[in-house]
C-alpha cells in the first residue's frame, strides 16, 4: 500500500494559508478610504470591521480651546480674561484661604430664562495663585520662634532690608548688645494658719543695648515689605520679646495681626481684578473644580 505523506500535505496547505492572507491584505492595502467629515472633523471607516476612526488633528482649528494657564501676575490674569472670556460663559471663583483666583471661560452659560441655560465643557482656566515673597515667608516661618542671641542677630541682620522703624542698623546693634538681668521683688508675705508664711514675688527682667547701655530697647519695631509675588508693600509692627530663663537670654519677635494686612493686601489684588475686567462678569468667592 502507497504511504500519504501528512508532513507534505500539512506544509502545502499552511502555504496556501499565508498567501490567501497576503493577497487579502494587498487589496486591503490597495482599497481607497472614504474620508468623511462630522462637523468638520474628518473620520474613516475601516471596512473590514466597520471601525470609525476620527482624526480631530486634521481639522483646521480645533472645536474648542482645551488650555490651563497659570498667570504670574493680577494684571496677566486680567488681561488674559479680556482676550478670551465673556460675560454669557465665563466666570471667575475668589478662593481667599489659598489666595487663588480662577476664570473658567466655558462655564456654564446664562441666558435671561432658565431654559436658555446650558452648560459648558469647562477646559479652558486660567489662574493666578498670590505667591508669597521670599522675605515674607522668612518673618512668618520665624514668628514667635524663641532664638538665642547670635542666632537672633543672625535673622537681623539678614533681613535688615525689611525694618523700617527703628532703622535696620539700630536694631541690629540692639540685637547683638542686648543685656538682660532678672530681678525678684518681694510684694508681701501672708501667715498661714499652721504658722508658715507664703511669700508673694515677681520676677522682672530689665534689659539694656548699646555699648554703653545707651540705646532704649523698643516694646515693638516695623517691617515694610511685599508680601506677594508683583503686589504692593506693607507695614507691620512687630512686638520685641526676650526673657531669661537658667542664665541663657532667648529673644523673639510676634507679628501683630498679620492675617488683617493679608486680608487687605487680598482686598488690594480683589479690586484690581474687579476693576480691569468687564462689568457684569459673574464673580464668586469660592472654588470650582
Amino acid at each position: 500500500m502507497e504511504k500519504y505523506d501528512t508532513t507534505e500535505a500539512t506544509l502545502q496547505s499552511s502555504s496556501n494559508t499565508a498567501e490567501t492572507l497576503l493577497k487579502a491584505g494587498r487589496d486591503l492595502a490597495c482599497r481607497e478610504f472614504d474620508v468623511q467629515y462630522e462637523n468638520g472633523t474628518p473620520f474613516i471607516v475601516h471596512p473590514a470591521d466597520i471601525e470609525i476612526t476620527r482624526l480631530p488633528e486634521l481639522r483646521e482649528y480645533p472645536l474648542r480651546i482645551e488650555q490651563n494657564v497659570d498667570t504670574t501676575t493680577a494684571q496677566s490674569f486680567v488681561d488674559y480674561f479680556n482676550r478670551f472670556g465673556n460675560i454669557e460663559d465665563s466666570a471667575i471663583f475668589i478662593d481667599e484661604e489659598n489666595a487663588v483666583f480662577k476664570a473658567v471661560f466655558d462655564y456654564h452659560a446664562a441666558g435671561s430664562r432658565p431654559e436658555y441655560h446650558r452648560p459648558g465643557w469647562k477646559q479652558h482656566i486660567a489662574k493666578f495663585k498670590a505667591v508669597k515673597t521670599p522675605e515674607w515667608k522668612s518673618w512668618l516661618e520665624n514668628d514667635k520662634k524663641g532664638m538665642n542671641q547670635e542666632v537672633f542677630g543672625q535673622f537681623i541682620e539678614n533681613n535688615i532690608a525689611e525694618i523700617q522703624e527703628p532703622s535696620g542698623a539700630e536694631m541690629l546693634e540692639i540685637a547683638l548688645s542686648i543685656q538682660a538681668k532678672t530681678e525678684v521683688k518681694f510684694s508681701r508675705a501672708t501667715r498661714l494658719d499652721n504658722g508658715q508664711l507664703q511669700i508673694a514675688y515677681n520676677e522682672v527682667t530689665n534689659g539694656t543695648a548699646g555699648i554703653n547701655g545707651q540705646l532704649k530697647i523698643p516694646e515693638k519695631f516695623t517691617i515694610g515689605l511685599r508680601l506677594f509675588r508683583g503686589g504692593d508693600a506693607y507695614k507691620i509692627d512687630a512686638r520685641l520679646r526676650y526673657r531669661i530663663k537658667d542664665g541663657n537670654l532667648t529673644l523673639w519677635y510676634e507679628l501683630i495681626r498679620p492675617h488683617a494686612t493679608i486680608d487687605a493686601n487680598m482686598d488690594d489684588i480683589t479690586n484690581l481684578i474687579m476693576a480691569g475686567i468687564p462689568e457684569g462678569t459673574a464673580v464668586y468667592r469660592g472654588t470650582a473644580n
